[in-house]
C-alpha cells in the first residue's frame, strides 16, 4: 500500500509540475502577445495547409536525423579502432578510451512523432482542423518537447540543422 501511494504522490507531483509550466507558459506567450484577449488560444486552420507543413518538417528531421546517425556510427567507429589500438599497444590508455567509447550517445529520431498526426489528419473527414498554440508550436513552427536535445545531440556531431 506504501508502494502505490508513494507512487501516486510522485504522478501527481509530475503532473502538477508539467501543468504548471504549461499555465507559465500560456500566461507569459498570452500577456506578451494578448492571445487570450484576441481569442487565439487555437486557431483554425486549412487541413492540406497543416498536412503540407508537417511533411515539409518531416522530411527536414528525417534528414538531419540520418545525418546525424551516419556521423555517430563513423564517430563510434573511429573510437572503436582507437580502443582497439590501445588494447594493443599502450594498456595504459584503455580506461579513457573505453570511455571515450561509452560517452557517445545516439541520435535519436522522433519520426514517429510527425507520422502519429499526420496519420490523424489523414484520416480526419474536416477540411479545417482547430489547433491550439502548443500544438501550432509543434506541428507549425516544429518546436516540439524534444527539439532542444535533438539539436544538442546532432550539434556533438558537427551535423547542422537546414536553415528555415
Amino acid at each position: 500500500m506504501r508502494r502505490v501511494r508513494r507512487h501516486e504522490q510522485i504522478e501527481y507531483m509530475r503532473r502538477a509540475v508539467a501543468q504548471a509550466n504549461t499555465r507559465r507558459f500560456l500566461h507569459d506567450g498570452d500577456d506578451e502577445m494578448g492571445l487570450r484577449d484576441n481569442g487565439l488560444s487555437s486557431v483554425t486552420v486549412r487541413k492540406k495547409e497543416l498536412l503540407a507543413k508537417l511533411r515539409e518538417n518531416r522530411e527536414k528531421h528525417a534528414q538531419e536525423a540520418q545525418a546525424a546517425k551516419t556521423a555517430y556510427y563513423k564517430k563510434l567507429e573511429t573510437r572503436v579502432a582507437e580502443l582497439h589500438s590501445a588494447l594493443k599497444e599502450d594498456t595504459s590508455s584503455v580506461s579513457s578510451k573505453f570511455s571515450a567509447v561509452r560517452e557517445l550517445i545516439e541520435p535519436q529520431s522522433y519520426l514517429s512523432d510527425y507520422d502519429r498526426v499526420i496519420g490523424m489528419l489523414d484520416m480526419s473527414v474536416s477540411d479545417e482542423i482547430v489547433i491550439s498554440e502548443e500544438q501550432f508550436r509543434h506541428f507549425v513552427q516544429d518546436e516540439w518537447l524534444w527539439t532542444d536535445s535533438f539539436k544538442t545531440i546532432n550539434a556533438s556531431y558537427a551535423v547542422a540543422a537546414p536553415r528555415r
